[in-house]
């Protein structure tokens, strides 16, 4: 009996191993005879193994206290109470060798087989499972005390106030604008409408006599006043003595006079003056030609005339004191405008010989010839001066 108890608790570890590799029911199985077997122990059979605790174990082996003494006489009963080779829903199992029936036994499992499973050394191990750690949010303090909900209702209480601002603003801006264009425009119409309209300057023709057939006069050449000025910071040229003559050889002498009369000269009109300083004194006025191509003809001939010293203009005495503009050496210069060439004589007041680029007598010929005779006197008889309300026939031409 002792023998097939332990042939059957042989095979009731084989049934554990299969339990062990990986059937639950088996397991549970093997749970149910180990419960069962030490409800009969004292039966008197031999315990599959006698290792005491503390002692080592091979790999795969787990030391079970209760198993010891208990575990295999336990089989054992149970197999023969039964009545058959195996536990219930046990099978065979690897592994697990039975000798002889005085309990020894090599248990390469486990100890306690029916309820630990056996695990096979050549698995893979798993490492085991980490939960992931979470961190749980930290809440974040509401600045001012209020909540989020109240600040968004602030900001967009604010963002509606700056908004109407801007367009408040846009709209001063806009209706300021459109205010000074309409006085503006008030204004301008008002004053055109109150005002009297300005005089229109036309030009007029000056390039011949036929086109300006009217003669010059003293007047119209030299101000009344006898004063000339060009800069109202300094003093003026003072007239001495104003001269119109029909005989254009009285303002030249030698070959000038000669090509002038040539030319159709039929007027000259000439003033005696005294520079601002009264240390110059100056004989300066026009000679009225045919045409413009005569005044230019005559504009170039001058020049190897008065270097050649074949020709010169005349200055005129204006009482006593004025000998040097006649007698002593001059600068002469001269131009053209129109049909009419224009000229201007300089002496020393002293009768002494003027100096080679002379500053004093260069500026007094710009002043007489450029500044007064051709922009001022034949600028003004260039151009004409017409009323709004002026008949264009009474428009000289």
């Amino acid at each position: 009996v002792g023998g097939t108890a332990g042939r059957r608790s042989t095979t009731g570890g084989r049934g554990s191993g299969t339990a062990g590799r990986g059937s639950s029911t088996a397991g549970r199985g093997s749970s149910t005879a180990g419960r069962r077997s030490r409800s009969t122990q004292g039966s008197g059979a031999t315990p599959l193994s006698t290792t005491p605790p503390g002692t080592p174990h091979g790999p795969g082996v787990r030391y079970d206290p209760d198993a010891t003494g208990r575990g295999s006489g336990a089989a054992q009963a149970f197999a023969a109470a039964q009545g058959s080779g195996a536990a219930p829903g046990f099978a065979p199992a690897r592994g697990l060798t039975a000798g002889t029936a005085t309990g020894k036994a090599r248990v390469t499992g486990t100890a306690r087989a029916a309820a630990v499973p056996l695990a096979d050394p050549a698995a893979p191990v798993r490492p085991p499972r980490k939960r992931p750690t979470t961190v749980p949010p930290t809440p974040v303090p509401a600045s001012g005390g209020g909540d989020t909900s109240d600040r968004r209702a602030h900001f967009r209480t604010y963002q509606m106030m700056l908004s109407a601002l801007a367009v408040l603003a846009l709209l001063t801006v806009c209706g300021l604008g459109s205010w000074l264009i309409v006085q503006d425009e008030r204004k301008g119409t008002d004053a055109r409408a109150a005002g009297t309209p300005e005089p229109t300057v036309l030009p007029r023709d000056i390039t011949s006599r036929t086109a300006d057939p009217a003669p010059l006069t003293a007047d119209e050449v030299f101000p009344k006043n006898k004063q000339i000025v060009i800069n109202p910071a300094e003093p003026p040229y003072r007239i001495l003595r104003t001269q119109v003559q029909k005989n254009c050889r009285t303002g030249a002498a030698g070959e000038i006079a000669k090509l002038l009369t040539t030319l159709g000269c039929n007027q000259v009109v000439r003033a005696t003056m005294r520079s601002p300083t009264g240390a110059y004194l100056v004989t300066g006025g026009l000679f009225n030609l045919e045409d413009r191509a005569g005044a230019e003809f005559a504009r170039e001939k001058i020049q190897p005339i008065v270097n050649a010293r074949k020709g010169r203009f005349a200055g005129m005495m204006a009482g006593k004191g004025t000998e040097p503009v006649v007698t002593s050496s001059a600068h002469v210069g001269w131009d053209i405008r129109g049909h009419y060439l224009l000229y201007c004589v300089i002496a020393r007041a002293d009768g002494k010989a003027l100096a080679t680029g002379d500053p004093y007598a260069r500026q007094i010929l710009y002043d007489i010839v450029e500044m007064h005779l051709r922009d001022n006197v034949l600028a003004k008889r260039a151009t004409v001066t017409v009323s709004p309300g002026a008949s264009p026939s009474r428009v000289p031409s």
